[in-house]
């Protein structure tokens, strides 16, 4: 990554080459809401002098979580679905194109008892509809454009120019080059050195698949210059005109070198290791960004220039500028022309062969799968040949505006040079069901093209099932085993793409639920944590799902078992009718929630938003579209339809191993299984033992026979964690009240003190509207544990706050039981013990999540639930942190520095001795003598409103008696 050096530059990290992580975005339109991840995803980008204290966290299930992601808002979910390519009758292959009939027969037929079949077409044959505000189009020299006016911030906006090239487009001997292009060229304009500065800040990243230049300005600076007018220019300017000097070429080389040191963490070897084998296929299993640092040394200045030249021009750029402009969008279109209109549109040089067969190709490409029967295919190669199709996202989203073709091919003589029409230029291995329609169109392209004499080098190939590569590093401290089932993108257009997208997200997040359950039930102390996703990914051009079990070491087997068995049984048995209702409403109700929200998302995140689906053709919408569109097909989501998407999505991993004539005709395949493990691990008695696994091992535990599988039983969920009832007996024993009332008229803050002692401050905001915040404040904090160790010692306070949440039990409902209260109120609780204070923060929709937070407070004071298994899991995250941190320079070098300044054991994570010390009653006396000594402080800000919210805290906490 490159960054500006000039002082009065916003401070940005120097490296920033996006790290091959197994990230993804979404590949649900904003406000759809509903992307099939449950698991927080590492982030693609690598910054190398970022430094992150990682913290022991509990096992929480992510369904207690927020069930479904703000799909503008939030990185942590924002990963999208599309449908596993597998079952007849499903959208897979040509089916994308057929007739509605054709493409929703699964859907039809669940639903022939409760609608007309021709109701249920219409419905889902449907085009999504697009985002309104966003303005695309392009340039007589090429270059495209997106323009999106958001106020969020005010007075400032986003530009991001986006080359079409990353390091899957270098030839064998440039692997590094379009890092190292991206280094100089930033770095290369005077135009940036002038005016970056002063509240903008700028810099660029390299991926697989393209090259990204992002400035982030006031839309007017401290001299009330108006800046978007210079923005721009300094975007041409690094693209189109930077000065690739021999010096600065040299100056950047070296820098690359140090950032491939730094960046060269344990976290990164796995990432690596996971896209090696996952895309065993193609390029992007080995064409990482960073490159080869032996070709980076012997690179002579052309080899930078020639680069330049073959890839940076306008055709195969697109430039997004989001944000508060001060300007109407013909305003802004009308000053993108000036400052981009100069560059010159790209031509075909006599003997550049390259892009003249890829264009060749791809147009052959498509009449081979004209002969084969795929619509689909024929209008996706069409386009790769200069042709919009139907369902494309020029199409779907009402085209591209200013000239067109034609108008392009008058800017310059000769033959145009066009962007790669495959983004990124690489095929795949699919593992789509032997028997599926998705399988039998590859194998009918394949032999189209075949009969047709074309050579097509991006022709998809279906992939037999995988076995198990294993990764084995001294740095590793926990197990963790990647199955992966690697499938096309199915671009996101009509209402049965997003009904699919949305039973999918249903079984994800059932499955998570039930894994994590399993593992909290076991009477097994040892940490363990199963991960799902399902989604599409633009930088590397598939859809994948992902299970990702991980565990401490010794104990891998039955963690791995567990979520084999629980796959199965949801697979083969499918939800109960309470599962579907209870996720179901969940995504309907932070849907509404995400509606209330539309016009406050920052615009960096709507740029990445739009950027990325842009590259995966699917359809954007607003929030209240997408709210909309969810909305009519709440009654569309049956049980049958469901479970019938759970054999779809779940087979790759369920059914690992059997023999084909077995197999669920609906499942897919494994395609690749990595897994990741130490050199060593220390025994039960804390002694450092040698630690070995073999690949059958693995396929033994995923195959294995374990027996009849029986249908899940469902759990009552109640409506409340203390009844009205209940609440209202409380009330009139204990009479509280607020002793004390005041509003803080420079903050807004209303002070409130009641009559048990608590103390609550809030603020009402309408920042997210719809949200809310809390966080109880307990005094005492991890100072107030003793100095030595013992069974109420040094940790006693950290440890079993943490293991109260752990418990996840409170009153008297059982953890599944509040995680499925929480998870249906959109309600996300974590804890954090410090020096002074323990915290614990809840994050909630108003409706509904308030009152569930506070009672859930109230619980947790009063009728704290305590469990020995729990706090011993607890202490394994912590010895696995600990162990990590031997085997981390990055984490060692932290915690020394710690233990130099601070000195006192008990500002920092408690060691092994410290932690075989401590026991289950001395944690529940450290953390109830500080809930009762007390006074207790809440803190909440969000969409309240006042009155309500006094009525709330005087029952709810005034009626708790913490300790």
């Amino acid at each position: 990554m490159a960054s500006a050096t000039t002082a009065t530059m916003v401070a940005a990290p120097r490296a920033h080459v996006r790290a091959p992580a197994r990230s993804r975005s979404s590949a649900v339109p904003q406000g759809a809401s509903a992307s099939a991840s449950t698991a927080p995803r590492p982030a693609a980008a690598s910054s190398a002098n970022t430094t992150t204290t990682r913290r022991p966290v509990r096992n929480v299930p992510e369904a207690a979580r927020r069930p479904v992601a703000a799909a503008w808002r939030s990185g942590r979910f924002s990963r999208g679905a599309t449908t596993v390519c597998a079952g007849a009758g499903k959208e897979v292959g040509s089916a994308a194109a057929a007739p509605g009939g054709a493409r929703w027969t699964s859907a039809v037929n669940s639903l022939a008892t409760v609608m007309e079949p021709s109701v249920v077409e219409s419905i889902l044959d449907e085009m999504l509809p697009a985002h309104g505000l966003i303005h695309r189009g392009m340039l007589a020299n090429g270059l495209r454009y997106v323009v999106l006016p958001n106020n969020v911030p005010s007075e400032r906006f986003e530009a991001h120019l986006e080359m079409h090239v990353g390091s899957v487009d270098e030839r064998p001997d440039e692997q590094g080059l379009a890092h190292l292009v991206e280094h100089v060229t930033f770095l290369g304009s005077k135009k940036r050195d002038a005016w970056l500065g002063s509240g903008t800040r700028g810099n660029a990243y390299t991926d697989f698949h393209h090259t990204v230049f992002h400035i982030h300005s006031p839309t007017c600076n401290k001299d009330d210059t108006y800046m978007l007018p210079n923005v721009l220019d300094i975007l041409y300017d690094v693209a189109f005109n930077p000065q690739l000097l021999d010096t600065r070429i040299a100056k950047e080389k070296k820098a690359v070198l140090a950032e491939a040191q730094m960046m060269n963490t344990i976290e990164y070897r796995v990432d690596c290791q996971l896209l090696q084998h996952l895309h065993w296929d193609n390029n992007l299993g080995c064409r990482f960004p960073i490159g080869k640092l032996e070709q980076v040394n012997d690179w002579e200045s052309h080899k930078v220039r020639d680069f330049h030249e073959r890839w940076y021009f306008p055709a195969n750029a697109t430039l997004y500028v989001v944000g508060d402009f001060n300007a109407d969008v013909p305003g802004v279109v009308a000053m993108i022309d000036k400052a981009f209109g100069a560059a010159k549109s790209a031509v075909f040089e006599e003997g550049a062969a390259h892009e003249g067969v890829a264009r060749a190709a791809t147009a052959t490409a498509a009449a081979a799968a004209s002969v084969a029967g795929d619509v689909a295919a024929a209008a996706s190669a069409a386009a790769g040949a200069g042709v919009v199709a139907e369902g494309g996202v020029a199409a779907a989203e009402g085209g591209v505006d200013g000239v067109g073709a034609a108008a392009v091919a008058g800017a310059a003589t000769g033959p145009l040079r066009e962007r790669h029409p495959v983004r990124p230029p690489v095929k795949h291995a699919y593992g789509c069901a032997p028997g599926s329609s998705a399988t039998a169109d590859i194998l009918a392209r394949a032999a189209a093209a075949a009969a047709a004499g074309v050579l097509d080098p991006y022709q998809a190939m279906v992939a037999t099932e995988s076995g198990v590569q294993l990764f084995q590093h001294e740095h590793l401290s926990h197990v963790s085993f990647n199955i992966f089932s690697k499938l096309p993108v199915l671009p996101l257009r009509r209402m049965g793409d997003l009904h699919r997208t949305v039973n999918q997200r249903i079984v994800l997040l059932a499955l998570q639920s039930r894994i994590q359950s399993r593992y909290a039930e076991l009477e097994q102390e040892h940490y363990k944590r199963c991960e799902l996703d399902h989604s599409d990914s633009a930088r590397e051009g598939c859809t994948v799902s992902t299970v990702t079990v991980t565990c401490e070491p010794l104990h891998w087997k039955y963690a791995l078992q567990v979520a084999v068995e629980e796959a199965r049984r949801l697979q083969q048995c499918g939800l109960t009718v309470g599962e579907l209702t209870r996720f179901k409403s969940a995504m309907m109700r932070d849907s509404e929630q995400l509606a209330q929200q539309a016009g406050f998302v920052p615009s960096l995140e709507n740029l990445d938003f739009v950027m990325e689906h842009d590259a995966l053709g699917h359809v954007v919408m607003d929030q209240i579209q997408g709210h909309h569109a969810l909305s009519r097909l709440d009654h569309m989501i049956c049980l049958e339809g469901t479970n019938e998407v759970a054999r779809e999505l779940l087979g790759f991993f369920a059914e690992y191993g059997k023999a084909a004539a077995e197999r669920d005709p609906l499942g897919g395949l494994t395609t690749a299984i990595v897994a990741c493990v130490p050199s060593s691990t220390t025994d039960n008695a804390g002694v450092e033992v040698p630690f070995f696994i073999n690949e059958q091992e693995v396929i033994d535990v995923l195959s294995a026979d374990y027996g009849e599988v029986e249908p899940m039983e469902d759990v009552f969920v109640p409506d409340e964690l203390i009844a009205d009832d209940e609440l209202a007996a409380l009330v009139e024993q204990l009479q509280p009240r607020i002793v004390h009332s005041a509003v803080d008229a420079a903050t807004g803050v209303h002070q409130r003190v009641l009559s048990n002692g608590i103390r609550v401050n809030y603020r009402v905001t309408k920042n997210e509207p719809g949200s809310g915040f809390l966080r109880l404040v307990v005094p005492g904090g991890r100072t107030a544990e003793p100095v030595g160790m013992g069974p109420g010692g040094i940790g006693a306070a950290a440890v079993g706050f943490r293991t109260l949440q752990e418990v996840g039990a409170v009153g008297q409902w059982s953890r599944k039981q509040v995680e499925l209260v929480t998870m249906q109120h959109l309600v996300m609780f974590e804890v954090e013990p410090e020096a002074e204070y323990l915290f614990l923060d809840a994050a909630f929709a108003v409706k509904g999540g308030l009152r569930t937070t506070l009672e859930i407070v109230h619980l947790l004071t009063s009728r704290p639930v305590w469990d020995g298994n729990a706090l011993e899991r607890v202490k394994d995250i912590y010895r696995m942190f600990e162990l990590n941190t031997q085997r981390n320079l990055e984490l060692l070098t932290h915690d020394s520095v710690n233990h130099a300044v601070f000195g006192d054991r008990r500002l920092m994570d408690p060691s092994r001795e410290e932690l075989t010390a401590l026991e289950l009653e001395g944690v529940v006396a450290a953390v109830e003598a500080q809930l009762a000594a007390g006074p207790l402080e809440v803190n909440i800000a969000g969409d309240v409103d006042p009155a309500e919210l006094d009525d709330m805290i005087t029952r709810y906490l005034g009626t708790t008696t913490p300790g």
